[in-house]
This record gives structure tokens, sequence and C-alpha cells, in this order.
């Protein structure tokens, strides 16, 4: 097969703004002032570029208005919604998007799928004419309070971040939140071949709260049964019988 390679071309500042001078009158200081002036227009045009950058990146601007919105620092977030309260119920529902293996040297398999959340925390409440919600990357998770969900029994697991984190977080003006994560989980299946080659397999993945128990935390799935959805799996050494 052959591969299309493109190649990306450089061009520095200064040489894109040459500058000259002419002077009959002192030849010897020509080129202190060729310098001189060469660094100052460099100096200019460089300024106008980082302005131009800057004007065009209003990413940060856009956060702080976000965090004055939902009034991020008016509360402390360390502290889950409701705290010294009920527990707070938060909801989960997972769409298996592959399951990438089965190992029966190792006794694991790797799933990916989408992991979403959903809880009420009236701390983010918004005011809004048009009653719509906002949607937020990742930034602004590491600055709000989001269950701390896992996987038990997990060997390995990692949030997919090409381009960027794939982390999405929608904020409802009354407070309910949206938190949904891409992973990819390898965990743990104790496997009986005792009856091979007629065997079956079952292989589960739990979800947990790491530091809240019952008391403070309650999870539930989202839509019932409905809750866990899949795509078209089709593995080559197995039969799939459901998820």
């Amino acid at each position: 097969m052959k591969l299309s390679v493109f190649s990306l071309r450089l061009l520095c500042l200064w040489c894109l703004c040459p500058v000259t001078l002419l002077s009959h009158r002192h030849p010897n200081r020509r080129k202190d002032k060729d310098v001189f002036l060469g660094a100052h227009a460099k100096h200019k045009h460089t300024s106008r570029i980082d302005y131009k950058l800057k004007k065009q990146d209003s990413t940060k601007s856009l956060l702080i208005k976000t965090e004055q919105l939902l009034r991020i620092e008016e509360h402390d977030f360390a502290m889950r919604p409701g705290f010294g309260g009920s527990a707070i119920p938060v909801g989960i529902d997972v769409q298996v998007e592959s399951l990438d293996g089965i190992s029966e040297v190792n006794m694991d398999f790797t799933m990916t799928l989408y992991l979403r959340h959903y809880w009420k925390d009236e701390r983010l409440a918004f005011p809004s004419g048009s009653n719509l919600s906002r949607t937020f990357d990742a930034r602004l998770v590491k600055k709000i309070w989001v269950p701390d969900v896992f996987f038990v029994h997990s060997k390995r697991s990692f949030i997919h971040d090409t381009t960027m984190e794939n982390i999405m977080l929608r904020v409802y003006p009354d407070g309910n939140v949206l938190y949904s994560v891409r992973i990819t989980v390898t965990a743990q299946c104790s496997m009986d071949f005792s009856s091979f080659p007629l065997d079956t397999q079952n292989c589960s993945l739990e979800l947990e709260s790491y530091a809240y128990n019952e008391n403070d935390l309650m999870l539930y799935w989202k839509s019932g049964n409905d809750s866990l959805r899949t795509d078209e799996i089709v593995l080559s050494q197995f039969l799939h019988q459901g998820v």
C-alpha cells in the first residue's frame, strides 16, 4: 500500500518583514540601524499576531463567564450535593460500543463503552429564559462534584482523549446534570473450561462508588432494563448470547 505523506513548511516571522535602510552620510552606522529597526519591526509584527491570536481565542473568558453563571466560587464542590441529608440518587446508563477481546490466558475481557451519569446539583442551577441546557467539556468537570464511579475487578481502563478528552458535561437550568465519558476497560473474568468445548462463560462488569456508601450515594439504572444498550457485537471465537 502506498502512503501519502504531507509536509509542513514553517516560515520565520522576521523573514516576512525585511527592512532596508539607505544612508549615504554615515555608512558605518548603517549596519547598526538595520539591526535595530529590524528587531523593532519584528517586535511590532509579533505583537500584532499575538493580539490577533488572543482576540480569536476567547476560551478563557468564556470559561470565566461560565463559572460566574454557575457560581462555581460560591460553593464547596468537594462536598456532595445535599451533604448531611439523604443519599443523592445517581442514574446510570451504558452503551456498549464494542467488545474488543476475550483472553482465556489472562482471564479477562476488554470493552469500549459510553458511561453516562445523571444527578441533580441545585448549586449549579442558573437563570435561563429559554430553559435550554449548556454543554461543557472536561475543564469544568474538574471544578465541580461528580460521582466517583469505578469498575470493580478492573485491571486497566482509560478515557479516550483523541482529539480531545471524550468527556461531556451538560447542565440544565434546574441543576440537573448529565455527565458522559467514553471508556475502554479491561476487567477480570473467571472462566471455567471444565466443559470445553461445550462451555459457557459469564463475564460481568460491576459499577460502584469508590468513596461513598449507600447513605451518601445511591446508584440506579436510569431507564430500567433499557439502560444497557449494545451495538452489534461480533466475536471470532465465541458465540455472543447477550450483554
